[in-house]
């Protein structure tokens, strides 16, 4: 299943007709989901998942577009840079650490791949072609506290994509688990979906 990156112009409730670029995160969301929120997708570090981008008019055009793993919550956003400054200090190379990561050798339809800041990734696209990239997420949800036991922060998957002058952005919120962690997180979000019914 796949699952639409939202306009952020509808705080990730709808895609927005009037988008241009849709972008499509392969990988299932949570059965679970909590009414007034973004819908949550459960990841795995270290795994790849195919990020596609299609521009719907089918324009020859370049389209620059940029992916970003960011806090979701505002008030983690607003202090970031002290989370991000803790989580680089905890990696074994600080300096050539990357939150995300692109398989270039693996992507198709992508040209120009910048690494910009270790939290982003930009490039560019035909938008008669479109483009599958492959990323990984090289942090987990939980890397942001020293306490144990905490409950993992909700990140956000950012996109933002300029055609012919107009930029278009659009996120989902994810969490990111150690391998097989989501299998558990998926199964106990099935059993409370199937509980309340």
């Amino acid at each position: 299943m796949a699952f639409t990156i939202k306009n952020s112009a509808k705080n990730g409730n709808s895609t927005s007709a009037s988008n241009r670029v849709e972008v499509i995160l392969d990988a299932p969301t949570a059965a679970a989901q909590v009414d007034g929120e973004a819908p949550l997708t459960y990841l795995n570090k270290g795994q790849y998942y195919t990020l596609s981008l299609k521009d719907k008019t089918n324009t020859d055009a370049s389209i620059t577009s940029t992916v970003v793993i960011m806090f979701h919550d505002e008030n983690y956003r607003k202090v970031a840079s002290n989370y991000w400054k803790f989580w680089r200090t905890q990696q074994d190379n600080p300096q050539q650490a990357r939150a995300i990561d692109i398989e270039s050798s693996k992507s198709s339809g992508v040209d120009d791949i910048e690494f910009q800041y270790f939290d982003r990734i930009a490039f560019k696209w035909r938008g008669a072609v479109g483009a599958n990239i492959v990323i990984r997420f090289n942090c987990l949800s939980t890397d942001f506290s020293r306490i144990k036991g905490v409950k993992g922060i909700p990140l956000r998957l950012y996109t933002e994509s300029v055609a012919s002058d107009r930029v278009e952005k659009g996120y989902c919120r994810i969490k990111l688990f150690r391998d097989k962690n989501v299998r558990t997180k998926m199964m106990q979000s099935i059993s409370r979906d199937s509980w309340k019914s």
